[in-house]
């Protein structure tokens, strides 16, 4: 498995990162196993890698404040 793909299903697309434990997972409208993850673990908070917005899986939200993104 790559830093880039999905842990599960090897998806490379729409993919979010668990800020609890680092697991790697596609969205919801790939194969929804960042979604699953969260079902799970109750791991709340997932930073989506290409926006770098961080939703709340509990509020079903994005959080107001979310991580600034790095500089290439």
């Amino acid at each position: 498995m790559h830093a880039s793909e999905c842990s599960v299903c090897g998806q490379s697309e729409s993919l979010w990162i668990c800020l609890i434990c680092g697991h790697i997972g596609c969205g919801r409208y790939q194969g929804g196993h960042a979604n699953n993850h969260w079902l799970e673990t109750q791991h709340t908070y997932a930073l989506e890698l290409e926006s770098q917005r961080v939703w709340d899986y509990a509020g079903d939200k994005y959080c107001p404040l979310s991580l600034p993104m790095a500089s290439a």
